[in-house]
């Protein structure tokens, strides 16, 4: 990726991959190479579940069936 697109680009910039830059430039160790993708991503979906929470308020959550049954009441009615 690097040899195509360079470290500019915002590809570049995944979780994973400026990890695995910093490990292939002897930056961090593998272990920490491990940890830091561990806990970015853990970071990540705390972000995207903090995000959906607040923007989602009023999803109906219930069984699939349930689902089905309260649609085919709303396209009824």
């Amino acid at each position: 990726l690097e040899a195509k697109f360079g470290r500019a680009a915002h590809a570049m910039k995944a979780i994973g991959v400026i990890e695995t830059l910093q490990f292939l430039d002897a930056q961090i160790s593998k272990d920490e190479l491990e940890t830091l993708i561990t806990t970015h991503t853990a970071q990540l979906a705390k972000r995207q579940t903090t995000f959906n929470k607040t923007q989602f308020q009023g999803v109906v959550r219930a069984p699939v069936e349930e689902l089905f049954k309260k649609i085919e009441q709303f396209v009824t009615n």
